[in-house]
């Protein structure tokens, strides 16, 4: 949806600027059309992901990997000067849920023993990507 009204913004902002409609209070600002698109950066991972495990064989390996992709494009767009305050805090609370979970998982087993036992992975997943060995 937000990729569609990005991509249509120019025919949106003429619909919308007509005064003989009643469609002029659903007008964009500038800045309301910059927080779409930088939300539209910011999203994009998380539809990925959802089409990812969507699939046919969604993979239980794969979870703490996505995980660890979310997470590290939420740290990058978190530091990156270029989004707007309210943008970045809004990332900061997302990678604080992000962090929930981490902790939720951390107390099961089953994701570990997935991720060893899956053929691509093995141990040298949780040494790539810098665990400590337990």
């Amino acid at each position: 949806m937000l990729e569609f009204t990005l991509e249509y913004r120019r025919l949106i902002n003429v619909i919308t600027e007509d005064r003989s409609t009643e469609l002029r209070k659903f007008e964009m600002s500038n800045e309301e059309w910059e927080i779409a698109g930088q939300l539209y950066d910011i999203l994009r991972i998380f539809n990925n992901a959802t089409l990812y495990f969507s699939r046919s064989m969604p993979s239980l390996p794969m979870i703490i990997p996505a995980m660890n992709i979310i997470n590290e494009h939420l740290t990058d767009h978190s530091l990156d000067e270029q989004y707007l305050p309210c943008i970045r805090i809004t990332i900061g609370l997302t990678k604080k849920t992000l962090n929930c979970y981490y902790n939720e998982m951390n107390q099961l087993n089953v994701y570990r023993i997935t991720i060893v036992l899956y053929p691509s992975h093995k141990l040298a997943y949780f040494k790539n990507a810098g665990w400590k060995q337990e």
